[in-house]
Parts: C-alpha cells; sequence; structure tokens
C-alpha cells in the first residue's frame, strides 16, 4: 500500500476526493490530511506519506512552497496538485517541482485517478529495480564490509537465532567463522604515544593482533566497538584454546609496547561452542576489561580467573565504585555476574568471610539505593523492597545473593521506567513554554523542540504519543481557547486578539476560529457574551 495525504482548507473537497479515488485498486492508503501547510509538515513528519495530493491555495504557505519544503525530506515524493486557477506560471512551477500533474478544480475521477496510476506507476518501477538479483548483488557488493561488521557487532552484543540461519547469512556475507570454538578477546589502548592518533593505534593494534593469531592457528575477525575497542572474534578447532590466546595477546601486548610505547589492557572471554553464544564470551570479556582496569597490574585477564581470585579488587572502595558504575550504565548481566564474583572470591577467606560478604552485600545495597535516589527515583519506590531485603541481611548464602540481585534488577526497571517520565516531563516543559509564548506568531514546531533541546522529528513523535494529538493542533487549541477567553473578557478588537494569541493575519485567525469553534470570532462573542 502506497501511503497517500490530501491537504486542502476546503473540507468538503477533501471529502470528495476521498470518494472518488480508486483506494482498493490502485493500492493506495489515506494516512493523514490536513487543512494547512502547517499541519500538513507536521502530519508528514509524523505518518511519512508518499504520495501527496495538495491545492496550490491553501493558509500560510502555498501547496507549490509546501511541496518544495517536502521535496527537501524525500526526493522521490509524487506530488498532484490542484488548483482553481488558469494559470501557466503555476503550471511552469509546478513542472519545475516535479508534480505528476497539475489538475483544475473541479477535480474528476478519471484525472485524479489517472494521476495516481502516474505515481504507482513510478514506485513500482523503482521497486522491481531495487528487488532484481543484479541491484541487489551490487548493493552487497558496494556495501559488503559495512554489513558485515554490523551483522557481527549484532551477534556480539545480544542473543541470535538458530546456528543453521546464522551460517545461511555467514555465507551470504562472506564472513569466514569455522569453528566449531570460538572466544572473544576485547583490547582497549590505556596509553597511546603522544604522536599517533586513536585511528592509527587501532589500525596497527587490529593488524598486528590478526597476523599473531593467523600464525598461531587461530581465524580472526576484529571489529571496532563505538568505545574504541578492539573487539576480537577467534575461530577455533581447539576447545580449550584459553592458554594460547592469552599467550598471543601477550606477545602482541608486549611487542607493542616495545615498538611504540603503546599500552593495552585486554579481557578473554569464556570459550564457546556455538556462534549465537558470542555474545556471551563477549559478555564475559567486557567484565574482564573492566575488572582490569581497576585492578591495574596485569595487562590480559582471562574471565575464568575472576572466579579464582583470592580478593578480585585491592579495596573495597575499587569493587563498589565498579558496581556503581554498571549500575549507572544499566548493565545488570555485568554487574550481576561481577557481584557473584566478588562473593566467590570473598568465601575464601575462612572464618570471616561470612561477616565479609553481609557487609559487602548491605554497603552494595546503600550504594545503589544512594544511587538511584540521585537518579530520580523517589523514596516510596522502595517500601516494597527494602524491609525484605534488611532480613536477607541477616541470613547468609547463595540464596541472599540471588534476592539482592533480584532487588537490584527491580530497581534498574524503575529506572527505565523513570525515562519514560522523563519523557512526560520534557513535554510538560514543552506546553508550559507554549502557554508562556502563545502571542509569539513564529513559535512552531521547530522552535519549540530547540526550546526543551530534542530534535523536530523525535519532538514531532513525542509529543503525539504522549498528548494523543499532533503538535500543531494542541498549539491551535491552545491560541483559540486564550483567543475564546479573551474575547468575553476583554474590550479588544478581533485583530487585537488575533495578534496576542499568535495570528499576524486576522484573516487567517478568523478561518482558524471557526475551523475549531465552528463559529466566527464575532459571533462566539455575541452568542456567549450574554452568559457570562
Amino acid at each position: 500500500m502506497y501511503r497517500t495525504m490530501i491537504i486542502d482548507d476546503d473540507a468538503a473537497v477533501r471529502e470528495r476526493l476521498k470518494d472518488i479515488i480508486d483506494w482498493q485498486g490502485l493500492s493506495l492508503e489515506l494516512v493523514c490530511e490536513a487543512g494547512d501547510s502547517d499541519t500538513a509538515l507536521e502530519m508528514y513528519l509524523l505518518y511519512r506519506p508518499k504520495i501527496i495530493i495538495s491545492d496550490i491555495s491553501i493558509p500560510r504557505i502555498s501547496g507549490l512552497e509546501l511541496a518544495e519544503i517536502m521535496r527537501k525530506e524525500d526526493a522521490d515524493l509524487q506530488f498532484i496538485i490542484i488548483t482553481g486557477y488558469n494559470d501557466f506560471e503555476w503550471a511552469k512551477q509546478s513542472v519545475r517541482l516535479g508534480a505528476i500533474d497539475l489538475l483544475s478544480k473541479p477535480v474528476f475521477a478519471e484525472t485524479i485517478n489517472a494521476s495516481l496510476q502516474k505515481a504507482v506507476r513510478y514506485f513500482r518501477i523503482k521497486q522491481q529495480k531495487k528487488q532484481s538479483v543484479d541491484f541487489l548483488k551490487s548493493l552487497v557488493s558496494e556495501n559488503l564490509p559495512q554489513m558485515q561488521e554490523t551483522f557481527m557487532m549484532g551477534l556480539l552484543t545480544k542473543s541470535s537465532g538458530e546456528t543453521a540461519a546464522l551460517e545461511k547469512q555467514l555465507r551470504f556475507l562472506q564472513i569466514h567463522c569455522p569453528g566449531p570454538y570460538y572466544a572473544v578477546a576485547i583490547l582497549a589502548v590505556s596509553t597511546l604515544p603522544a604522536d599517533m592518533e586513536e585511528d592509527v593505534g587501532l589500525f596497527l593494534l587490529r593488524d598486528t593482533l590478526d597476523t599473531a593469531m593467523k600464525e598461531n592457528g587461530f581465524e580472526t575477525l576484529s571489529l571496532v566497538d563505538t568505545h574504541a575497542r578492539l573487539n576480537c572474534i577467534i575461530s577455533t578447532s581447539d576447545s580449550h584454546p584459553d592458554d594460547q590466546i592469552e599467550t598471543v595477546i601477550t606477545k602482541v601486548e608486549d611487542q607493542l609496547h616495545f615498538l611504540t610505547g603503546m599500552d593495552l589492557v585486554s579481557g578473554i572471554g569464556p570459550t564457546v561452542d556455538k556462534l549465537a553464544l558470542l555474545h556471551q564470551s563477549r559478555a564475559g570479556a567486557l567484565t574482564a576489561v573492566n575488572y582490569q582496569c581497576i585492578l591495574g597490574d596485569s595487562t590480559v585477564m582471562h574471565f575464568k580467573n575472576m572466579e579464582r581470585m583470592d580478593m578480585v579488587f585491592h579495596s573495597q572502595e575499587s569493587i563498589h565504585a565498579y558496581l556503581k558504575k554498571l549500575f549507572r550504565e544499566n548493565a545488570f548481566p555485568a554487574l550481576a555476574a561481577a557481584v557473584r564474583n566478588h562473593v566467590t572470591a570473598l568465601s575464601g577467606q575462612g572464618s570471616k568471610a561470612r561477616k565479609q560478604i553481609q557487609n559487602f552485600l548491605f554497603e552494595f545495597m546503600q550504594d545503589i539505593t544512594g544511587e538511584a535516589l540521585r537518579l530520580g527515583i523517589s523514596v516510596e519506590r522502595f517500601d516494597d523492597y527494602l524491609p525484605a531485603m534488611m532480613r536477607l541481611m541477616q541470613s547468609q548464602g547463595d540464596d541472599s545473593v540471588d534476592d539482592v540481585l533480584h532487588f537490584t534488577e527491580q530497581i534498574m526497571t524503575s529506572i527505565d521506567g523513570h525515562k519514560n517520565d522523563e519523557s512526560n516531563h520534557l513535554i510538560q516543559l514543552a506546553k508550559k513554554y507554549i502557554g508562556e509564548h502563545l502571542n509569539d506568531e513564529g513559535m512552531c514546531l521547530e522552535s519549540v523542540s530547540d526550546h526543551i533541546g530534542l530534535s523536530r522529528i523525535y519532538f514531532c513523535k513525542l509529543f503525539h504519543k504522549v498528548e494523543g494529538i499532533s503538535f500543531n493542533a494542541y498549539l491551535k487549541q491552545e491560541r483559540i481557547d486564550l483567543a475564546k477567553k479573551l474575547l468575553l473578557t476583554t474590550n479588544m478588537k478581533v485583530f487585537e486578539i488575533s495578534n496576542a494569541v499568535g495570528f499576524s493575519q486576522a484573516k487567517y485567525f478568523g478561518y482558524v476560529f471557526k475551523q475549531v469553534v465552528g463559529q466566527t470570532p464575532l459571533e462566539y462573542q455575541q452568542q456567549n457574551a450574554k452568559s457570562i
């Protein structure tokens, strides 16, 4: 279905067009309509129609000017322009803007459907070209490196589908990961030579690591993530490659430090036997890197080593700082792994272990409670959890760790919900700003979104989602509500009220007022003045 929009300030004309268009036969869907250019622009941002039928003469700016603005958003937009004038200049301008047709009023079913058929034919031809095998092959070839990287980063960050489907995608993208075992290593540059740029350092690191891995019988695919860390996917036939991988990375680190002065921190994740489990290996590698950034006494950390350490962190301050960081980042899997690893380490402390674990869990609870309050979660949110947690602190065992982590996950979920509340808060700020600037004729979707610090398109969609109506409809209603109040409580003339509520032209104010209220301003004033 091709999304279609109708723009005309006459509701009767819009209804007639809806009646005479062959929607089903042409595979068209009416997604929105508008009576003026402001509403049309906002509806376009919300629904992104591909075919637009517009009258030339609409309030605010002409249909041709509107077409020019929208074409900058989407060069493929197909316009049909309708006019009540027989003017050669209109025809020339519509052709220049790429309109399919310029139709004169009254519009008949045959002419409008013939014009729409042209628009549909344009899109079908375009779709056929895109769907051709040759086109797809050339597209894949041109964008193969980017597609490979996007696909593999997806495997690294989330659970994926069945092995057979993954292998099919790998073949299509020409990615070689023979397996049958896989591990992920993450390397981050901690010290870079003063005369070396970050991109150059990462390129050198990738080249050196891939070469060393290949020399030792590993297949690798290395990707740089958004935090400028090298994520190396290691493919091997060895089910226990941990020691060899650590040896290779250690040699690479020594070589780069000797040749360039570059220093690294590295983490190695657990070995997995399915591509679909790569995200688990990366999560372990990332946890190991984060631990290593705090430990600082060894350049390579394997995930399995953390469970066997006598003491994972040198001080209580370092473990709590690390856990608070993960909490703020909403990284629950890494946080849960860190808590369990630290409890495992503490359990080896002999007779002091139980007390140390109790103290650690209690202090951890204090930390996340404080962080949650700082992030805006109200005290009342903790009423259901804190009494139970205080009782848990009196006991010991694996269950208490599970319950503490369950509590933590609940609080993180509350914070996610608070983010939605924050969205509502932004809309409230926008509405407050609108109310304070109704007399500003320049106030529009863009100026309000700028004021609250959101992009125009995101604000447009967020406002509609939260309020249930479009921004432009809300703004009109607020201005008309103020105008109604001024009409009944002041001696201001209509043109003065027009200016006071943000309309530079009294004629347009009258048009909008009647559109919203069903009466002209004077009719409304005369009918309602007696009731005050």
